[in-house]
């Protein structure tokens, strides 16, 4: 089976040779590694254009991460498909150990966890997620809008089972462009998670003081990120209903995504972009989604709890530094 992996790159030419050689340095011998540029304004072309022979490039105006998703989607020719933001990393044999999985037809998509590297791709520590869900992961998607899944340079999709979601809308997916692949591939068969970790992904320095408290590398303060989570929700869902593979609107929201409400209401509450929201209501909220959300053990459903109730009935001072440990246990 022919592989392409698909780097999407935007002025991360810090990162990019790293990126490329990870591709390029694969056991499995055949992969065909497609760079597209969109519109960056540092020398990443230039660089990529060095790896001449190895990878083609393909430089376009700045349309965003979908239209890139988009270009480097039209153009593969593999059988299956890897997402590869600039700033993340393989390991050299996960694309030999993703192949043999893909043999079984019933597979749609192959995931992996990712070890955390800052930005000078020391390790952190950690992997990433703590959680994940595999197999026939259906009802959870329809009861919840989401599963426990990879960023993006953690999946491996068989390319047929994403071809009737391509192009998607550029203006719609100028970021969070991997959650659509994620979401409408599993509908299409299993997902398998592989047994040890494929790659890394790089946790960004946060040098604004707003960004302490956002997780991970989601947009730059809470109210933003709480912003596309719901406008991404609402783009999956519509995805979904059009293809008539759900039909009714999703119950719960994930935790994570709960969670992210309640910082944004105890941090900036005037920015909340979410009309008549409350932390009493996303304690609510989040009760039920921590109770229902499978793969929790005891603990870990407690601790959720412990911690959402904390961020919402402690004075302000107190709530952003039970926030702060979290995004640091979390991100370390």
């Amino acid at each position: 089976m022919l592989v392409s992996v698909l780097i999407n790159n935007y002025n991360y030419e810090r990162f990019l040779a790293e990126c490329i050689q990870s591709a390029i340095s694969q056991s499995y011998p055949d992969v065909e590694i497609i760079l597209v540029d969109d519109g960056s304004t540092d020398q990443s072309v230039k660089l990529a254009q060095s790896f001449d022979g190895q990878i083609q490039v393909i430089s376009q105006p700045n349309g965003g991460q979908g239209s890139a998703y988009n270009t480097g989607f039209n153009v593969a020719r593999g059988e299956i498909i890897i997402f590869l933001d600039s700033d993340d990393l393989l390991l050299p044999n996960v694309i030999e150990e993703i192949v043999e999985i893909f043999k079984d037809e019933e597979v749609a998509k192959v995931q992996w966890r990712l070890a955390l590297i800052d930005d000078h791709s020391h390790p952190i520590g950690s992997l990433f997620p703590e959680t994940l869900h595999d197999g026939d992961v259906r009802p959870i998607i329809k009861k919840f809008g989401n599963y426990a899944s990879p960023p993006g340079s953690g999946n491996a999709y068989r390319r047929s089972v994403l071809q009737q979601f391509f192009p998607m809308t550029d203006h719609d997916w100028k970021i969070g462009a991997d959650t659509l692949p994620a979401l409408v591939a599993p509908f299409s068969g299993n997902v398998r998670t592989l047994k040890s970790y494929g790659g890394f992904y790089r946790i960004h320095d946060k040098p604004q003081s707003m960004n302490t408290f956002v997780m991970n590398n989601s947009p730059s303060i809470p109210s933003k990120a709480v912003e596309l989570a719901v406008k991404t929700r609402n783009l999956v869902y519509e995805a979904l209903a059009n293809a008539n593979l759900v039909s009714q609107p999703f119950r719960y929201a994930m935790p994570a995504q709960i969670k992210l409400r309640l910082i944004s209401l105890r941090v900036a509450p005037q920015d909340h972009p979410i009309p008549k929201d409350s932390r009493i209501q996303c304690l609510k909220d989040g009760f039920s989604s921590i109770l229902c959300w499978p793969g929790f053990s005891l603990k870990k459903r407690l601790l959720y709890i412990a911690w959402m109730i904390a961020v919402a009935l402690l004075p302000a001072a107190l709530a952003k530094q039970v926030i702060i440990a979290g995004m640091n246990r979390n991100n370390h």
